[in-house]
């Protein structure tokens, strides 16, 4: 019983992996080529730090993805209301 679940699990996965093979490898990837050949990037970052602006984004994101996940995880032990 318990391996004929877990085997199907296994197929599910397998299924999906071949699903996402068939999908395009990013949809910005020319735009992001089209960037690399702009020289106007670096004076843009000269006045906006641009790359520093990124990372704090990223933290902050990851920050708040944390708190939520936990706030969850608390809401589902029944630990907060």
């Amino acid at each position: 019983m318990l391996t004929t679940m877990i085997q199907t699990l296994i197929n599910a996965l397998g299924g999906l992996i071949d699903l996402t093979s068939a999908l395009p490898q990013s949809p910005f990837a020319q735009p992001i080529r089209n960037l690399q050949n702009a020289y106007f990037i670096g004076y843009i970052s000269y006045f906006f730090p641009i790359r520093d602006m990124l990372t704090v984004l990223q933290y902050w994101l990851s920050a708040i993805g944390f708190y939520y996940l936990v706030k969850t995880l608390l809401r589902w032990m029944k630990v907060i209301q």
